[in-house]
């Protein structure tokens, strides 16, 4: 090749020799971008790499083959959170992680702080009667049996009446409650469903508040279309975990309700007023 790219052998002709450079060149710009924008321009930074950790973390667990998802059986490593994950924890709002890695299995997270005691947030967790009042999605829910600290319940959510069969084994001591559906009485709509709720007791960075954990894996059937699996994840995550704010708010109001009820005994007392008198002149 010459100084300009053309051959002078009488090989590839001139024009066919500019179009293999000019393609060249746009698939190397190409591979260059993708590999910028991989890495973040210089290599991930460490709220990044923390970020992918806490959404990864998620993902791995999960069986992606035939095999059964496995319950929880008590608390697991929590993810590690990012320093703007915290920010937005103490703002009142609630860090969400979904993962859809493929198939028909996906996984999600949900964390938030109450401000409550983190007895009395497992207590509003592990009173599953009273979801019906508790969760909006919730219509009905019946328990069928008790045993020690596992619990069946057969559930009724949505406006279609979706009836899940669910079994919760609860752990007091770790402020822990695992769920998996019923294989015995399948749904519809989903395989498998595995999860569990824990309350992390902020006392020692946060007095009177608690850090939430809901985490949910799920299997669902083969029929079910990929939009509908991105919408069910998304939505059925936050729907599932919007009452445990109400918690906060009820503490709130509760504790400005007592604040003001304090301030109004501390006032100093007028007295007994002396009678009126009947020469007393009357006001203008």
């Amino acid at each position: 090749l010459n100084s300009r790219g053309h051959s002078d052998a009488g090989g590839r002709p001139p024009k066919a020799m500019s179009a293999v450079l000019r393609r060249t060149r746009l698939a190397a710009c190409a591979l260059l971008l993708v590999a910028g924008a991989v890495r973040g321009f210089g290599g991930p930074s460490r709220p990044a790499a923390r970020r992918w950790l806490a959404a990864s973390a998620l993902a791995r667990p999960v069986r992606m083959g035939p095999e059964k998802l496995e319950p929880f059986v008590a608390p697991p490593q929590l993810p590690v959170l990012t320093v703007r994950e915290e920010l937005l924890l103490r703002e009142g709002e609630r860090s969400e992680h979904v993962v859809m890695p493929g198939g028909s299995t996906g996984s999600g997270l949900s964390v938030q702080d109450v401000r409550a005691h983190p007895d009395e947030v497992f207590r509003a967790l592990a009173s599953f009667e009273d979801y019906v009042s508790s969760i909006d999605t919730v219509r009905t829910v019946a328990i069928s049996s008790r045993s020690g600290n596992n619990t069946k319940a057969r559930i009724e959510v949505s406006r279609f009446k979706l009836k899940l069969n669910v079994n919760f084994t609860t752990h007091t001591p770790q402020r822990f409650i695992a769920w998996t559906l019923d294989r015995e009485n399948p749904t519809p709509f989903i395989r498998e469903c595995v999860g569990y709720w824990h309350v992390e007791d902020l006392t020692h960075v946060r007095p009177g508040w608690s850090r939430v954990w809901f985490v949910v894996r799920v299997r669902l059937r083969p029929y079910v279309p990929k939009i509908i699996e991105g919408l069910v994840a998304r939505v059925g995550l936050r729907r599932a975990t919007n009452w445990i704010q109400r918690l906060s708010d009820s503490h709130a109001r509760t504790a400005a309700a007592d604040e003001r009820d304090g301030e109004a005994s501390t006032l100093p007392s007028a007295g007994p007023r002396a009678p009126a008198s009947a020469d007393a002149a009357p006001k203008r």
